[in-house]
């Protein structure tokens, strides 16, 4: 479901690639499914729960750092969305993050939801960028040409069959 009343969409992801370097990214829209931003980073993961984590994570950071409001956050993994909404895992492996993430949604007041991988082909493309370069985090201003058919898709809730 995607949360229209927002401003801003912010949709996170990573690709999964485990105990070695691997990609994540995320973009922001507006309500009307225009491009504002992206991002896209490379990093060593031990599974790809981390990845999808960390990717919400650092847009949460992006999120408080500039300051941004109104913003809601579409990530394709069930999972995060479930244990960053619940907060609190002492016991997980990642309740550092998991915490950090909850905290930082709590104070600027940003909301999570799940959605499907089908429409959330954007971010799936950034996280792709990601793995193949070597940078810590890289910010795109400019929607890249290539994901243009990807971002209309998206802003028309138009699924794509994936392989």
């Amino acid at each position: 479901m995607r949360l229209l009343l927002q401003n801003t969409r912010f949709y996170p992801n990573a690709q999964n690639v485990v105990n070695f370097g691997g990609g994540f990214g995320g973009l922001f829209r507006d309500h009307k499914g225009d491009w504002i931003m992206g991002y896209y980073g490379m990093r060593t993961f031990s599974s790809s729960l981390e990845a999808e984590i960390w990717s919400i994570h650092k847009g949460l950071e992006i999120i408080l750092e500039r300051k941004l409001r109104n913003v809601s956050i579409e990530s394709d993994s069930l999972t995060a969305v479930n244990l960053i909404k619940e907060g609190n895992p002492s016991n997980h492996p990642l309740s550092v993050l998991i915490n950090e993430a909850h905290y930082i949604m709590a104070r600027t007041n940003t909301p999570i939801e799940h959605t499907y991988r089908s429409t959330n082909q954007c971010a799936d493309h950034l996280a792709r960028m990601g793995i193949e370069q070597m940078e810590r985090l890289v910010f795109v201003m400019n929607m890249p040409i290539a994901m243009r058919e990807f971002v209309l898709r998206d802003s028309l809730n138009i699924r794509q069959v994936l392989d």
